[in-house]
């Protein structure tokens, strides 16, 4: 797996985590459009980007209105991913990275290299948006102890 490769599994992973962190807190994020790969694509770019109207456009109605309260503090949490434009990961990038299970109008998308953190999707009036993070934490933890984050 290729360094750029790398980073954009992890990026779609850690933004799972940022949002799971900001909704304990009280806030959370998102961004519709296209396919389930697709949104979450574009979520976790905006979540870098720490653009917070693209990222709230990924989210169902039901998700935004509980965990968008404080979103601008806690988004500024979230970690700046320092890198160059040209090794900055684009949406076809993650979504290469990505796998999903559609079941009618719900659909899990995850990083192949970090099944733990699965977006839950739903279809709103037609389009995919993301309405959940489900967390596989024993498995989380495994990972962070493998990059060294050890608890």
């Amino acid at each position: 797996m290729t360094v750029k490769k790398r980073f954009a599994s992890r990026i779609v992973a850690l933004t799972g985590l940022a949002a799971v962190l900001i909704v304990l807190c009280g806030t959370v994020v998102s961004c519709g459009g296209g396919s389930p790969e697709k949104v979450v694509a574009r979520f976790a770019i905006a979540i870098m980007d720490k653009d917070m109207d693209k990222a709230k456009r990924c989210c169902t109605e039901r998700f935004a209105n509980v965990s968008l309260a404080g979103k601008d503090t806690e988004l500024s949490m979230t970690p700046d991913y320092k890198v160059s434009k040209d090794e900055k990961p684009k949406v076809s990038d993650l979504m290469a990275e990505l796998e999903s299970s559609i079941d009618g109008d719900t659909a899990k998308v995850w990083s192949s290299d970090a099944e733990f953190v699965k977006y839950v999707l739903v279809k709103e009036k037609g389009v995919w948006k993301i309405d959940g993070v489900d967390i596989d934490y024993s498995a989380m933890t495994e990972m962070m102890k493998d990059m060294g984050m050890g608890f």
